[in-house]
C-alpha cells in the first residue's frame, strides 16, 4: 500500500462477509499469479529492535525470477535471482560499488542478515501456503479463529480486513533430526526460521544446528495475523503478524500491478 508503516487505515461500514470464503478466494487468486510489480515496505523484528526496508520488486512466477531495486537501507543495490540460472545464486550489484557484482547463496548469512525471509519467498505464495495450511489444520474451529474486521481504505484501495487469531499460541520443544537445518524445520512446521533463530539465542546460524539438539519452536506462524485484502484483486496488500511479544512482521505492497507484462531481459543475470 502507499501509506507509511505508521498510518492507520480508515474504517468503512459494511456488511459482514464470511472470512473463510475471503481467504479461500485470496488463495485461489494468488495461485493464478503469473507476474507482479510493486513497491515493498517491510518492518521486521530482529535481534536489536526492528529492521525496515523499501524495495521495488518485479516478479515472474513460472519459472520464478525476481528483480529487486533497493531504496533503503542500501539505496541503489540491485538483486537478480532466477531459480534456473546462475547456479541458483542471487546476483547482487551494490549501489555504492559501481560495475561490481557479487553472487550470494539465497540462504547465506550475508544475504539473509536481518531478513525474515529468503528471496525464494518473494511475492504472495508463501503467505497463501501458510494460510491454507492453517485453514486445513484447524478446520473444525475456524469460527473461533477467523474474524472479519470490516472494510478499510488504504492508499485509496478498499480492503477487507481478516484476522487469524490463535489464543493457544505458544512455543514447544522440538528435537532436531539428522541432516535437518532451520529452513527445513520451518518449512515442515509452517513457521518462520528467523523467529526460531531469534528465540533460540544459543543458535548463531540457520545451518549450525545438530541432530539431537532441542530448540523451541512456535506452534503456529503467528499468534495473530491481520490481513488487508484488496477488494478488487484479492491480494493481501497489508500483512501484520504478532506473537506473544507483539508485532514481529509488517509488510506493505504499494502500487501493486497484478499479472503485468515485462521485458524478460530485465531478469537475465548475464545481461547485467
Amino acid at each position: 500500500m502507499g501509506c507509511s508503516l505508521l498510518t492507520t487505515p480508515t474504517a468503512v461500514q459494511t456488511n459482514t462477509p464470511d472470512p473463510k470464503q475471503l481467504l479461500t478466494k485470496m488463495i485461489s487468486q494468488i495461485s493464478q499469479t503469473k507476474s507482479l510489480s510493486y513497491t515493498f515496505r517491510k518492518k521486521e523484528r530482529v535481534q536489536n529492535g526492528f529492521s525496515t526496508a523499501e524495495q521495488d520488486i518485479k516478479l515472474l512466477t513460472q519459472p520464478m525470477k525476481a528483480y529487486i531495486y533497493v531504496h533503503r537501507p542500501n539505496k541503489g543495490t540491485v538483486a537478480l535471482w532466477s531459480e534456473n540460472e546462475n547456479n541458483g545464486e542471487v546476483q547482487v550489484s551494490p549501489g555504492w560499488l559501481p560495475f561490481v557484482t557479487i553472487n550470494l547463496s539465497p540462504e547465506s548469512d550475508e544475504f539473509r542478515k536481518n531478513n525474515h525471509h529468503s528471496i525464494h519467498k518473494v511475492g504472495f505464495d508463501f503467505l497463501a501456503d501458510i494460510v491454507n495450511s492453517s485453514l486445513q489444520k484447524h478446520e473444525s474451529k475456524l469460527k473461533d479463529i477467523l474474524h472479519y474486521g470490516g472494510e478499510y481504505v488504504i492508499n485509496n484501495r478498499l480492503c477487507h480486513k481478516v484476522t487469524i487469531d490463535f489464543k493457544e499460541y505458544k512455543y514447544s520443544s522440538y528435537t532436531i533430526k539428522p541432516n535437518e537445518n532451520l529452513f527445513q524445520i520451518a518449512d515442515k512446521l509452517k513457521v518462520n526460521e528467523f523467529m526460531i533463530l531469534l528465540n533460540n539465542p544459543h543458535i548463531r546460524s540457520f545451518k549450525e544446528v545438530k541432530a539431537g539438539q532441542t530448540i523451541q519452536v512456535p506452534t503456529e506462524y503467528a499468534k495473530t495475523t491481520e490481513l488487508y485484502i484488496d477488494k478488487e484483486n484479492m491480494m493481501p496488500i497489508v500483512q501484520k503478524m504478532y506473537d506473544e511479544k507483539g508485532l514481529f512482521e509488517h509488510y506493505e505492497f504499494l502500487n501493486l500491478q497484478y499479472n503485468p507484462t515485462f521485458n524478460t531481459n530485465l531478469f537475465l543475470t548475464s545481461a547485467n
